[in-house]
Parts: C-alpha cells; structure tokens; sequence
C-alpha cells in the first residue's frame, strides 16, 4: 500500500499538535485547580538564586556550544571555525527549537557550515551524536530518579529500567563508531556516498561525552537554583529530585520529536514529579519558572548570536574555498 505525498508530514502535525494541545490543557486546569493554594501563599522571590540559575543554564548552553564547536573541527576540510563562529552558529539555529519538529536547527547549521567544508552528513551526524550522548545520560539520570522516588513505580521494574539505561548508554558509547560504519555502508549502496557520517576517534568521543555530563549536570543546577527562587528549603532529597526530575521532563521533551520545544509536555512532566513531594503551588510553579529561565536563556544567547552573526555573515556564507589545512582528527 502506497503512503500518500505528505500524510507522514501532515499526521507528524497532528500528532504533535494533539500531543501539544494535551500537555498545554493539562497543565492550565491543574493551575485553576490549585489557584486557591497558589494565590493564598505568601511568595518570596530570591533573585539571587534566580540570577545563579540562570547563569548555570547559560553555561550549560554554552558548553554544548563548545562540544559542537570542538567536534566539528576534526572535519572542516576549508577553514577551521572560530569559537565565536561557533556561538553565531549553534546559538542562532537553537531559536528555532520552537518549531515542530527538532531538524530545523541542523538543517540551518548545514546551510552555515558550507564556509567551513563540513559535509552536510557530518553535520547531522555530529548533531545526532551529540544529542543521543546528552538524552541517553539523562535517560540514566532518569531511571536513578525511578529508584530513589517511591511510588512512581514497583522497585523492581525501577531497578529494570535503570539496568537498561545503563545498558543502552554503555552500547552506544562502544558501539558507536560500529553503527556510524554501517550506516555509511548502507548510504554508499544507495548512491550517498557524499552523505558520510562520522567516525569519531576515541579522544574526541571521551571528550563529548564528559562535556555531555557537564551539560546535564549544570541543566540540573540550574533547576534547584530555581527551586530555591521560589523558597524551597535545600536538603539532600530535595537536590537530587530537583536536579534528576529536570533532566528526565527535559529528555521527554527532547524525545517527543512532535512536540516545539516540549512547551507544555516538559511541565506537566515535572508537575507529575514534583506532586507528593512538595506543596501544590511549588509542584504548579516552578516547572512555569524553570520554563521561563530556559527562555530567558535562549533569548539572550540566541540575540548574542544573530549579532554574531550579522558581523560574520561574510565569512559564513563565503563561497571562496581557501586553502585544505591539515587536521588531527579522524575524517
């Protein structure tokens, strides 16, 4: 049976829209539900912690834009990029996370990276890589989250599906350059030979995965500093359900391909989460507030970037191919 032209698209809309729609309602009704709780408590705002939240979910971002910048350099057969190109690039093309769909950010990135003569295969591939790295260490954070946090689930099915976090992060992380060889197989029998994914050496993949594990642990800092906005008292429990509940709302959201930013989904998530742990209003508001910290963020480093970018747009665009230089990384 032939799928028609476009119903793969238009159902991706409207799965995701449902998917949107859901998360969105759920979230507005128990917000009227607990309006009373949430009205009737005496609010006190730290801006201290709010601006230290901030900052950690900044350097978070950042990170992740050094770990792309540091990755691609291996495979830039015209010019190496600037740090700063980096930043232009990364941060610029993440302002469209708000759209359906998670390629359009990489899609931009292959139109900017042609300047540096990555292949547009390398780009994606990169890009997956490092996401993969990011959501499967959340993924870890996630099942830790199971078996410490009763009543969420039975214990033993906690532990199952923490074991198979592990599992499925330690087969990536060995079996990775495996799948990318394959995969290059298959697009060369299929006439993609251009579209090569890449092969990363052992040096650069132990340094994407620590600068992975320094990207979710500050996206987690960045949470209980914003749990701390809002009042609530810091003990060893409440840290690590902060700090593990953000990065599992935070991978679901990536996940839920469907779903523009995981606006809505990444909320309710937390709420479900937070619920039973601490009072109503916190478990309603402070996922509103991680929300509003995260856009914070990109706003800030999304217009750093298009300033970036206005002044490197020559460079960036050039369709001039300097002289190939010769680098350590494996092609």
């Amino acid at each position: 049976m032939k799928i028609p032209k476009g119903a793969i698209r238009w159902l991706s809309i409207g799965l995701g829209g449902a998917l949107l729609f859901l998360s969105l309602w759920f979230l507005v009704s128990q917000l009227l539900y607990g309006w009373k709780q949430i009205s009737a408590r005496s609010w006190s705002f730290r801006w201290s912690a709010f601006a230290c939240g901030i900052v950690a979910i900044l350097l978070a971002f950042l990170c992740n834009t050094i770990i792309w910048h540091r990755a691609v350099l291996p495979y830039s057969a015209k010019r190496r990029p600037k740090l700063s190109e980096a930043v232009a690039v990364v941060n610029t093309s993440q302002l469209t996370k708000y759209l359906p769909g998670k390629v359009w950010s990489w899609v931009i990135q292959v139109l900017m990276t042609k300047s540096f003569g990555i292949s547009a295969g390398k780009v994606l591939g990169l890009n997956l890589y490092l996401a993969l790295s990011v959501t499967l260490q959340q993924a870890v954070f996630g099942g830790l989250l199971l078996t410490i946090r009763p009543g969420i689930m039975s214990m033993p099915l906690s532990w199952i599906l923490f074991l198979v976090a592990v599992l499925s992060y330690f087969a990536f992380l060995f079996f990775g350059s495996f799948a990318s060889k394959l995969l290059n197989e298959v697009l060369a029998k299929r006439g993609h030979a251009n579209a090569v994914f890449p092969e990363l050496s052992a040096e650069l993949v132990v340094l994407i995965q620590l600068g992975s594990f320094t990207v979710v642990c500050l996206l987690g800092i960045g949470a209980v500093f914003g749990a701390v906005t809002l009042g609530v008292r810091l003990d060893v429990q409440v840290f690590l359900l902060v700090f593990l509940a953000m990065n599992v709302a935070d991978m679901i959201g990536f996940v839920a391909l469907v779903v523009p930013g995981g606006i809505g989904l990444r909320e309710a998530i937390l709420v479900l989460l937070f619920r039973g742990s601490f009072d109503e209003s916190i478990a309603l508001v402070l996922p509103i507030l991680l929300r509003v910290m995260g856009v914070i963020v990109d706003a800030l480093l999304g217009g750093f970037g298009l300033l970036l970018l206005g002044r490197m747009r020559k460079n960036l665009f050039s369709s001039s191919e300097p002289e190939a230089l010769s680098t350590g990384g494996t092609r």
